[in-house]
């Protein structure tokens, strides 16, 4: 049986995301490039996985309520599949199967999330021949018989001003040579020119394999760049109708290495075929005008590669490294990747020594998550220091999620978690402590790292729990309904209680003995002065900075006198003269400003 993944959205989450959305913008449709299912997946494909899945939990954290959905290609049609099935003199369906479990397993082990949605060539022909045949219909592709169908570069040349760019345009690689995705490609007689590639590919053979479909160009297979075209436009359509209104993807990543030929094909197929066709939602425009900023895809991810003994891995060159070949936890590799590699659009070297030294820090990590602790009964002044290092860290990581996606650095992030655990290691026991283990906590979970790293039995099971992704499910979930409840507070204030209530659970669980460990009920002092709470907004209705959090809340004029470098109060206005705001105070306005920061980035547009 296939694993749980292999599906689209379950009819529940679908009718969840539709009543959840109806009155506000859809989710965005994000989609990555993914394997070619006819060997084994290596760390090269693993890292350029962990490396996107990073980047859109980090998106997701920004905006709770604008989950992505999230699509990924499946090539289970290809020259090399069908010679692996005929070496193997197995079905093509059995081998795709099989290394289509592989690929999906191998994702799992690196903390990757389930996409939303497989798109498999094999279940799109019939998508990918009447996208070829709109291509052909407009003069953007010609047939060549008994050879296939290709796609007409200098088509494209000749009505720029119409596209807005010509071949080549969006990447400026269009000038070199390039390969169908067939291995026995040349130079064919009969091609206008040389940079025309192939969209469909005449295969006469009529075996009991099935590795050619019937079209109207001839019996034969599609090319490689068209498959990514026409599942990513038949993905559009599928999810406009669910959610009753125009949506687009928005997103497209994958390895560098596919930015030419492969994705600079897919922008001049896709951006003829919109040009051309007409948006049923506005009969003055085109589909492509009608798109974000008019251009087929809006944003493009394009990770670095990994490169192995001078060159980069990969399955052609037989230098690919399997992940079961480490022996370690797929969160050693994750660390690897968004904390040691280098950014994600860089290239990386891998060497084994540099993931072993990944898997001491993971244990560096794992001990402090996991100590013994004591009830707290108060804090010292070294643990003032500590608690001061961690409000630093958080404000330096908010700082790196504020930048545009592709600025984003993973590993200050984790560097900085990583300096908290050192740093909080050679304290003793108490608040300091208890604050920097919820901000580890809360960290790694947004990066998509397990229970194990968290200092839980790697052997736990499903009774014990996943921790982290619990305390990060509750926090969005919260920050989402105290969003929304603040739309008409006077209506929902019973809903800005529970959120309340649930922050201040959070709270404590931030502060539980380890991530596998009861929570230990902590002791507070009743004598500390209780502070209003603002609805966080301007007086134009935008959402106050968390810096000018207490500086700008109408419900804090004349309060405070003195503020720290985050924005929360050190002095506060009492009887005419300045008092000094107790530890216990600070804390509790520290939370307040920690509230409002989530609710800050549920509710601010994205902007990348």
């Amino acid at each position: 049986m296939l694993p749980s993944f292999f599906r689209t959205l379950s009819s529940r989450t679908l009718s969840t995301r539709l009543a959840s959305t109806s009155s506000r913008p859809p989710p965005p449709l994000y989609y990555l490039c993914g394997p070619t299912v006819y060997s084994s997946p290596h760390l090269g494909h693993l890292r350029t996985h962990v490396s996107l899945d990073y980047l859109i939990r980090v998106q997701r954290h920004k905006a709770p309520l604008l989950r992505p959905i999230l699509a990924i290609g499946c090539t289970d049609i290809d020259d090399k599949i069908v010679k692996r099935a005929k070496e193997e003199k197995m079905e093509m369906g059995e081998i795709t199967r099989k290394y289509e479990r592989e690929f999906y397993d191998a994702l799992k082990w690196a903390g990757c999330e389930e996409p939303d949605v497989i798109l498999r060539v094999t279940e799109h022909i019939g998508d990918i021949i009447a996208f070829i045949r709109v291509l052909v219909d407009n003069g953007n592709a010609y047939v060549l018989e008994n050879d296939g169908v290709y796609f007409d570069t200098s088509a494209m040349d000749s009505r720029k001003e119409k596209y807005g760019m010509g071949y080549g345009g969006w990447f400026n690689r269009g000038l070199e040579f390039q390969s169908d995705g067939f291995e026995s490609e040349k130079k064919r007689d009969g091609k206008k020119n040389e940079r025309d590639f192939a969209l469909w590919k005449i295969h006469d053979t009529i075996d009991e394999h099935n590795y050619s479909y019937p079209s109207p160009f001839g019996r034969g297979r599609p090319g490689w760049h068209i498959e990514c075209s026409a599942m990513i436009k038949k993905f559009e359509v599928t999810y406009s109708k669910l959610f009753g209104k125009k949506m687009v993807v928005s997103l497209h990543g994958g390895g560098k290495d596919l930015v030419f030929p492969h994705h600079e094909n897919e922008v001049a197929q896709s951006t003829t075929y919109e040009a051309e066709y007409e948006d049923s939602t506005d009969n003055n425009s085109n589909s492509l005008t009608s798109r974000p900023g008019g251009k087929w895809i809006e944003e493009w991810i394009h990770t670095g590669h990994l490169n192995v003994k001078g060159g980069k891995m990969s399955k052609s060159d037989k230098t690919g490294v399997s992940y079961q070949s480490l022996g370690c936890h797929g969160d050693v590799f994750r660390w690897w990747v968004l904390a040691d590699s280098g950014r994600w659009d860089q290239d990386a070297v891998f060497e084994e020594r540099r993931v072993s030294e990944a898997e001491g820090k993971l244990d560096t990590i794992r001990n402090f998550m996991s100590a013994d602790v004591d009830e707290l009964v108060g804090a010292s002044t070294d643990d003032l220091d500590l608690v001061a290092a961690v409000r630093a860290a958080e404000d330096s990581i908010m700082d790196e999620i504020e930048k545009p996606r592709k600025q984003h650095d993973s590993g200050r992030v984790l560097r900085e978690v990583f300096n908290i655990v050192k740093k909080a290691s050679n304290h003793e026991e108490g608040n300091g402590r208890r604050q920097a283990r919820g901000f580890v906590s809360r960290y790694l979970a947004m990066a998509g790292f397990s229970d194990f790293a968290l200092g839980s039995d790697e052997n736990s099971g499903d009774s014990a729990g996943d921790e982290s992704k619990i305390i990060e499910v509750l926090s969005t979930f919260r920050n989402g309904v105290r969003s929304l409840a603040l739309e008409n507070p006077k209506q929902n204030g019973r809903f800005l209680q529970l959120s309340d209530e649930v922050r201040d659970a959070l709270d404590l669980k931030d502060g539980a003995a380890s991530a596998a460990s009861p929570i230990k009920q902590q002791k507070t002092n009743n004598k500390t002065k209780s502070f209003p709470v603002s609805n966080g907004l301007n007086r134009d209705g935008s959402y106050i900075l968390p810096k000018l959090y207490f500086r700008n809340g109408k419900e804090y004029e004349g309060l405070f006198s003195k503020f720290d470098s985050t924005g929360v109060p050190t002095t506060a206005w009492q009887d005419g003269e300045e008092r000094e705001l107790s530890d216990g105070e600070r804390e509790q306005l520290q939370k307040i400003k920690d509230v409002h920061t989530g609710n800050y980035w549920g509710r601010k547009p994205m902007n990348n």
